[in-house]
């Protein structure tokens, strides 16, 4: 979960203050990593195409990310 000091999910990098958090995956992600669609964060393209144009409901664990990354 967010806190007062998060870690990027896609780079990596510790900011001192809490990240957006992908509404998909859950990954907490810094500015430059996101990727914004239709005034949201997410990680990257394959969670906003499945926010936005469905896809599964949620993603449950890192396995299922790699299958929507595929498509």
């Amino acid at each position: 979960m967010a806190g007062l000091a998060d870690h990027c999910g896609v780079c990596g990098t510790e900011l001192s203050f809490a990240l957006p958090i992908c509404p998909i995956c859950k990954k907490a992600v810094c500015e430059s990593c996101a990727f914004r669609m239709g005034g949201s964060v997410f990680c990257g393209s394959a969670c906003a195409n499945a926010f936005f144009f469905g896809g599964q409901e949620d993603v449950e664990d890192e396995s299922d990310l790699r299958l929507l990354e595929e498509e």
